[in-house]
């Protein structure tokens, strides 16, 4: 048996008692890269997620920063209609030019509906 020949088998058999590990070093690199690309993705998709949230939080702020000032406004112009209301101008003229002067025995009852007898009657 020539050297070569042995060389042949030699190799030929510690190919084949090698490949396992061969193999087994092959899809631990595949592997290692399946676990580093997963993390990678995860953590993207954590970034994103946490923008996501950072983002609604934002838009329902402003949600609620938009409707406290319309109902401050609102409570602004209710108090401003309310002053208004209880206030009386006595110098003020009517459409026909005269002056409005209500007297006590004139008045017409405040709580009488609109069309009840009460209201058109004047009380002594």
């Amino acid at each position: 048996m020539d050297i070569k020949a042995f060389l042949t088998i030699e190799t030929f058999i510690m190919f084949f008692f090698l490949a396992p590990f061969y193999i087994v070093f092959f899809f631990m690199i595949v592997a290692n890269r399946h676990a580093r690309n997963e993390r990678r993705l995860t953590r993207e998709l954590h970034l994103m997620a946490a923008e996501e949230e950072v983002r609604q939080y934002t838009i329902r702020r402003g949600e609620e920063k938009e409707r406290e000032e319309k109902r401050a406004r609102e409570q602004t112009l209710l108090q401003e209609a309310a002053r208004r209301a209880t206030q009386v101008n006595h110098d003020s003229d009517d459409d026909e030019g005269g002056l409005h002067i209500y007297y006590k025995h004139t008045r017409v009852a405040p709580f009488a509906p609109p069309n009840s007898p009460e209201s058109g009657r004047k009380r002594n």
